[in-house]
């Protein structure tokens, strides 16, 4: 982690293992078995946890970026002199190879990425304020704009923490606004981890649909 470079933010290599309820298990079991992994990494590597979302130990934990707040640089330093700040298991210092990894149990998310046409990192930025729930965009949604520089262009970075409530498709919607249709174009999306595929009948045309979606693939 002394050498790790990268526009997302984490504090540790293992930067976060949620745990997800998708059959024949509840919350509250997938709540129990963070705590009891937590514990037993913790033990077991000697890196430091952090439990956030349902599994948290303390409200503010719920949230994941209340806990990378400064990320692994900041983090490191504050962790030896800030009460607030110390993993929910291990000691006080992050590990010095690995950092801190946050382990949790939460309702499906869905990574939903645009990638745009341009270098100008504001017009990513800019979206994604609009898209976040932060700053008054969709509830249950998160989102950050990112420079992919080997690629030679910018990505809006969204999570759709609630998909009941906050279709992933909504935040389609600020892609037809003015800053991002007047100096750039849509160049390519992609949804990462899993997509529950009852979520497919909401996509709109436009967005690649996975051709014999079920619920085992």
């Amino acid at each position: 982690m002394e050498h790790h470079q990268g526009g997302h933010p984490r504090i540790g290599a293992v930067d976060v293992i949620p745990f997800t309820p998708l059959k024949n298990v509840s919350m509250e079991e997938c709540v129990l078995l963070a705590h009891a992994f937590g514990e037993r990494y913790w033990q077991e590597t000697g890196i430091p946890v952090y439990f956030y979302e349902e599994a948290a130990l303390r409200p503010e934990r719920k949230r994941l970026e209340v806990i990378r707040k400064g990320q692994y640089e900041t983090l490191k330093l504050e962790v030896l002199s800030n009460p607030e700040r110390l993993p929910d298991k291990g000691s006080a210092a992050l590990h010095p190879t690995a950092g801190a990894t946050v382990i949790g149990a939460r309702n499906f998310l869905v990574a939903f990425n645009v990638n745009l046409g341009t270098t100008d990192v504001s017009i990513a930025k800019e979206i994604a304020k609009a898209v976040r729930a932060s700053s008054g965009g969709f509830c249950h949604v998160k989102g950050i704009g990112l420079a992919l520089e080997d690629r030679g262009l910018v990505q809006v970075s969204m999570n759709s923490l609630t998909t009941e409530r906050t279709p992933s498709t909504a935040c389609w919607r600020p892609f037809g606004w003015k800053p991002a249709a007047g100096a750039s174009r849509w160049w390519r999306q992609n949804s990462t981890v899993w997509f529950p595929p009852r979520l497919f009948s909401t996509v709109p045309p436009i967005i690649f649909k996975p051709p014999d979606s079920t619920h085992d693939r």
